[in-house]
């Protein structure tokens, strides 16, 4: 069993049926605003009272237009487990004023992409994946877009099975775990309606994540695929002679490599 490691995904194309999955409701454009600059003063208060003493250097700036605070440090290599690299990178994140700065095509790169912050899992157990980053109030960060935004950033996790072929799984909210752990900064942030649904959500693992499976099967349940399977247009095309001559053509049948002993390369096609 091989595959690709876990990564951050950021995906404006299936936000939408990403966040529809987890079973929230997306916040009003309005309602969103207030919350992000709750969790924007949270967040600025522990990067400033820690990042600061840690030598991160704090720059404003802005990200498409809208005003961002830029964190910036060169770590050692080494120590973000990046054993491929020697030396030093640049950590690099950006933390908007404005949450409106997240559906830009650049967020995805310019505040998660840069060394500062990568995905990971325990044991190669999927359902362990979570981020890690050079300090837990970037990872923070993450989680908090993820609850604000559902959909928007996941954790992809990629498997190859040698028997059952290739398996996708998406982990769209943050643990249970860390929420409970931050329990009352997220209520404080979300209010105790949203906080509840917020957590019965990441408790549930149909909902927190999503394979690949989910989505052919949705497709398949999906109502206009229904309406195309049953439509007489589709009905006649598969009952079509040249449909069923195509499914049954020479080039798809598996040949017979025991049809005759002619020495010719057993093709199973000839006359013999």
């Amino acid at each position: 069993m091989g595959g690709a490691g876990p990564c951050i995904d950021f995906n404006l194309e299936e936000y939408e049926e990403r966040c529809k999955h987890t079973g929230l409701s997306p916040l009003p454009e309005d309602v969103l605003g207030v919350v992000w600059a709750r969790a924007h003063l949270w967040l600025m208060t522990s990067v400033r009272d820690v990042l600061q003493s840690d030598g991160w250097a704090l720059d404003q700036g802005d990200l498409r237009g809208e005003r961002c605070t830029t964190l910036k440090k060169h770590i050692d290599t080494q120590t973000i487990g990046y054993s491929s690299l020697s030396g030093t990178v640049e950590a690099i994140v950006s933390i908007p004023e404005a949450i409106s700065a997240v559906f830009h095509p650049e967020f995805g790169r310019q505040l998660f992409g840069s060394f500062a912050i990568e995905a990971k899992r325990l044991n190669k157990e999927t359902s362990t994946i979570h981020v890690h980053a050079v300090h837990s109030c970037i990872e923070d960060y993450f989680y908090l877009v993820q609850l604000l935004v559902p959909g928007l950033i996941s954790l992809v996790c990629e498997e190859d099975y040698d028997d059952a072929g290739e398996g996708i799984t998406a982990r769209m909210l943050p643990s249970a775990d860390w929420i409970g752990d931050h329990h009352d900064i997220l209520i404080a942030i979300l209010g105790k309606s949203h906080f509840s649904d917020i957590l019965v959500a990441a408790a549930d693992s149909k909902r927190a994540f999503k394979d690949r499976d989910d989505c052919f099967r949705q497709e398949w349940e999906s109502d206009e695929f229904r309406q195309e399977w049953e439509s007489d247009e589709f009905r006649q095309e598969w009952e079509s002679d040249e449909f069923r001559h195509g499914w049954e053509s020479d080039e798809d049948r598996m040949p017979d490599y025991t049809a005759c002993d002619k020495e010719c390369g057993y093709c199973g096609k000839c006359d013999y």
